[in-house]
């Protein structure tokens, strides 16, 4: 079922854009045993991706402003706006890095003020896609919906690398 929904999520990806000039902006904020423990990456002056690792067991994983949702379900689009309504099937992520295969899984969403939907997924330290993640030279969170590929220079790979371990050796 896993591979039957992520080769029709794959096909089915809006568009992915590489936003190299964005990823010179990865910042962590606070620490370990100072939480919240965040690594972020900004758009447009707001948070895009936020990695959540405050927890001792997982990471919270979020991608803010997701459009274009696709009710796996249904095969049916999610609309956008502030009256629509989030349907189960639409609500899956995952990160995604170099070769190793997503895992998608059931995410949280909530209405974006300035459009879309904020999903929130909660994966293990040990998922091997956020272990990779340090080393990933791209990497995205997949979703049912527009999807957006980050090229990781090596001063990214700097700030992402040290973040994943100080989080993995946080348990």
């Amino acid at each position: 079922m896993r591979r039957i929904v992520l080769s029709l999520l794959l096909g089915l990806v809006v568009s992915v854009a590489a936003v190299a000039e964005e990823a010179s902006k990865w910042s962590v904020s606070g620490a370990p045993d100072n939480p919240p423990f965040t690594l972020m990456l900004p758009h447009q002056n707001r948070p895009f991706f936020v990695f959540d690792c405050s927890a001792r067991d997982h990471v919270k994983v979020t991608q803010t402003g997701v459009t274009k949702l696709l009710d796996m379900k249904t095969n049916k689009h999610v609309g956008d706006g502030p009256n629509d309504v989030l349907t189960p099937g639409a609500a899956y992520m995952a990160i995604g890095v170099n070769d190793v295969e997503p895992n998608l899984v059931p995410a949280k969403g909530t209405h974006n003020p300035a459009g879309g939907w904020d999903l929130v997924i909660e994966i293990p330290k040990s998922e091997p896609a956020f272990v990779a993640l340090g080393k990933a030279k791209m990497m995205t969170l997949f979703t049912t919906g527009h999807t957006v590929g980050v090229v990781l220079s090596d001063a990214d790979r700097a700030v992402v690398g040290d973040f994943v371990s100080r989080c993995r050796a946080h348990s």
